[in-house]
């Protein structure tokens, strides 16, 4: 069981107002496809011109990311969060009302900056917790169920009633809500007295062991999403159940979530590195069984497990780079490289598949997970070394 007297300091140090920001700073990836959806049937857009939307989402969650290293440390959180809401409302606004192709796109990029803001900020609050791998637990837990109910209530009922502009209308206003209700809870930090050039310039400068790790991230995201971008292509050429296929997919975020609560009950029981090895294993052996599945029993495993795999490993991973950044310079860029990892993991999948076959995708993505492990596992026992011999 959680004891709760392990979570309190955890939430007294600002952790249950970061679980609200990185909710609400998830919540347009959550329910993007079903936005990109409403807009195409809106707007008949060609293909070229949702992916260019979705693209130019991604640039600005990587621009403000990329930064981050810059304002996180010299700029009043409180403030990026008032900043935030007024920008997630006005990029809403823009979706719902407008018509004109290049105000979406700046619309899509405006709602980019809210994500890396938020990620940014929710990343180094969960760093720098008095147990970070639970935080990162917690946080996956309730923030993915949280978007899947919400994505779930815009499909099932928004889109059907109010269309496009109901559905860029509410999750503009829910993220408002959610971040206005974290600047309540949110503690002050203290800012530097002086933002001196030495300072930035040690702030820029990361270790090999933090470079590594970073990548070891990138690496295991975009060996997961591989796998995640082909899942329903790989269903339907194996002939598996399109209803099946569908619902275990819909039901991918519910599972990270019970993943991440199976780490948040195991803790630091088993240290850092187990869970990350034993995870990572889940996560090659589910693509393996995905990429390879002739039948429903063994896709609907493979899905449930990959899922359940990725919640569970991915907040030790993150606990890993915690130890290792021990002054959370650089936890700001998780996001940057989860999200790099999302964007290349795909295209070469998909280089993959055409150069030999859609079910080789599971060795392609089986392989970038082991090298990412590797990494990280690597840069843990290098620091505990490190510690060791001081």
């Amino acid at each position: 069981m959680v004891n709760l007297k392990n979570i309190k300091p955890m939430f007294d140090h600002g952790v249950g107002a970061a679980i609200l920001i990185f909710t609400a700073g998830g919540l347009f990836f959550a329910v993007l496809p079903i936005l990109v959806s409403a807009e195409a049937q809106a707007f008949n857009f060609s293909t070229s011109q949702l992916a260019l939307l979705v693209s130019i989402y991604m640039a600005g969650y990587f621009f403000t990311s990329l930064i981050a290293l810059l304002w996180i440390r010299m700029v009043p959180w409180h403030h990026i969060l008032i900043l935030s809401a007024a920008v997630s409302l006005i990029s809403g606004a823009m979706i719902g009302l407008s018509d004109i192709y290049w105000q979406l796109l700046t619309a899509h990029f405006l709602a980019g900056l809210v994500t890396g803001a938020c990620g940014a900020i929710a990343n180094q609050v969960f760093g720098k917790s008095p147990n970070p791998g639970r935080s990162f637990s917690i946080a996956f837990t309730i923030a993915f169920l949280i978007q899947a109910l919400i994505a779930y209530f815009i499909a099932s009922l928004v889109v059907q009633h109010m269309g496009l502009r109901g559905v860029a209308f509410i999750f503009a206003a829910v993220v408002a809500i959610f971040l206005c209700a974290a600047y309540r809870f949110l503690p002050k930090i203290s800012l530097p007295s002086e933002s001196n050039v030495n300072e930035l310039k040690a702030a820029l400068k990361p270790s090999l062991p933090i470079i590594f790790c970073l990548l070891g991230i990138l690496l295991f995201q975009a060996g997961w999403t591989s796998i995640w971008s082909f899942a329903k292509i790989i269903a339907d050429q194996q002939g598996i159940s399109n209803d099946l296929s569908g619902l275990l997919l819909s039901l991918g975020l519910v599972m990270i979530a019970l993943g991440a609560f199976i780490a948040s009950l195991i803790g630091a029981r088993f240290g850092q590195k187990l869970p990350v090895i034993f995870s990572s294993a889940v996560v090659i052996t589910a693509m393996l069984l995905i990429a390879s599945a002739h039948n429903n029993i063994f896709y609907a495993i493979g899905i449930i497990t990959f899922c359940l795999g990725w919640g569970g490993g991915v907040p030790f991973q993150l606990s890993v780079l915690a130890k290792i950044d021990s002054q959370a310079r650089f936890l700001v860029l998780i996001g940057l490289s989860q999200g790099l990892g999302s964007t290349i993991g795909p295209l070469g999948a998909g280089a993959v598949s055409q150069s030999y076959s859609l079910n080789s995708i599971g060795l392609y993505g089986g392989s970038l997970v082991l090298v990412a492990t590797c990494l990280i596992i690597g840069c843990s026992r290098f620091m505990d070394n490190v510690k060791t011999n001081h």
